[in-house]
């Protein structure tokens, strides 16, 4: 199928879409990485299709999402009304992993008078200052000008960006009375 799009879901929240031509043209989205794979041009028609597909895709996945929120809503309220941890179904074992997460002042308050000191600063740590080492960036926003400085300054960006960047798009769903 010409202009087939074939969903990447490294990580569900964001779907990669790779663009595959049976023809001889057209081109080729392999790693996020466009390449041209002859002259030939990808079609407004084949461009728009794509473009419903990629919306219509991007729709079913939100329903998806929503269908699995309720489904987990749904088995952490039967699971707690049983008051438990594990439950064991036909098909699945069911664990609510057990991550708990306190709250420092409380923690201070309430154990800090119940344990013995030595118990209470090998569990408590006090807020204190580190030094971190924090990696070179580039300030996108300030570099984002330089991409109309011509052709010169486009092709030496070119060669800095990171090829295993996700390349993502943004649909706004266009109202009946707005469409062409």
């Amino acid at each position: 199928m010409e202009g087939a799009l074939l969903p990447a879901f490294r990580n569900p929240r964001r779907v990669a879409f790779s663009i595959k031509h049976q023809s001889s043209g057209g081109f080729a989205l392999e790693g996020n990485k466009l390449e041209k794979q002859t002259e030939a041009k990808i079609q407004l028609r084949q461009f728009e299709s794509t473009v419903s597909e990629y919306a219509f895709v991007s729709a079913e996945l939100k329903l998806l999402y929503d269908q699995r929120d309720r489904a987990l809503f749904t088995i952490l309220k039967y699971m707690e009304q049983e008051n438990a941890k594990f439950l064991r179904t036909s098909t699945h074992d069911v664990v609510i992993p057990l991550k708990r997460k306190y709250l420092p002042e409380k923690f201070q308050s309430v154990m800090g008078e119940y344990l013995s000191p030595e118990q209470f600063e090998e569990a408590f740590i006090p807020e204190h200052t580190e030094t971190v080492t924090v990696k070179a960036k580039v300030n996108g926003n300030v570099v984002k000008k330089w991409w109309d400085m011509g052709d010169e300054m486009v092709e030496k960006l070119m060669l800095t960006l990171d090829p295993a960047q996700k390349r993502e798009i943004t649909l706004k769903p266009i109202k009946k009375e707005q469409a062409l």
